[in-house]
Formats: structure tokens, C-alpha cells, sequence
């Protein structure tokens, strides 16, 4: 919901913009794990957005995830993957809030994949001008 030309100031109108402000803040890439987050649309649908920048995503969660995470990420996927770079991968015999690293699994090196994702992302940005 906040990206492009979208001041701190007009989310509070006590705010004073600093020099800070004249940079832009928008994501390059978006590490979305456990499944996107969303303001009460359930069934998730996708992203429904305007932007025409978005980030680049890396999305992970685990099969065994019961949040429904699965069903999410999919449809996030579906909503994106023709706007900017995804990557998804869902985990085997990996339950919801598996953090940083789920031994015996592959799960294990998810943040270290995440690590390459966010290289790609940053080159194919550069690249690209």
C-alpha cells in the first residue's frame, strides 16, 4: 500500500519531512515466509495493487503449514509472477514457523536461498538501469 511518491506526511499530518524523506524507500525485494499478509480477504485472492514496481518476491513455507499458507502462496504467486521475479518454494514435512532453520529438511538452506534470490534480484535490477 506505500510505495512510490507516498510521504510519511500523509499518513500523519504532524509529520515534518526531513532530507531522510528525499530518498526512496520502496522494496527492491520481498521475503515473504509463512505465506503473504493480508487485511482480512479470506479466501486470499492474489495481490490487488497499482503499483507498477513491485518488488521482487521470494516466498517460502512448509507443506505441513495448517494456516492455509499454501493456498496463499499460490495465489500470490498466480497474482505476481507476470509483474516482477518470484521464486516459491514449499518445504516437505515442514509445519508453520519453522524460522531460520528446520534440521532434516531442506528448509534448512531456505535463507541461504533466500541470500541467492535477493543477489539475482539486486543484478537483474542493475542490469535492467
Amino acid at each position: 500500500n506505500y510505495y512510490g511518491s507516498i510521504l510519511p506526511s500523509d499518513a500523519d499530518g504532524n509529520y515534518e519531512p526531513d532530507e531522510i524523506d528525499a530518498y526512496n524507500a520502496d522494496l527492491d525485494v520481498a521475503l515473504c515466509i509463512y505465506g503473504p499478509n493480508y487485511a482480512g480477504q479470506h479466501p486470499y485472492e492474489g495481490l490487488v495493487t497499482e503499483n507498477e514496481k513491485l518488488p521482487a518476491m521470494f516466498i517460502v513455507a512448509g507443506l505441513q503449514d495448517n494456516t492455509g499458507a499454501q493456498y496463499d502462496n499460490l495465489k500470490l504467486v498466480e497474482s505476481v509472477q507476470d509483474k516482477t521475479l518470484v521464486e516459491y518454494h514449499a518445504f516437505a514435512n515442514v509445519p508453520h514457523g519453522f524460522g531460520i532453520t528446520y534440521e532434516g529438511t531442506n528448509a534448512q538452506y531456505w535463507s541461504v536461498m533466500a541470500d541467492c534470490f535477493i543477489d539475482q534480484a539486486i543484478a537483474a535490477k542493475l542490469a535492467a538501469g
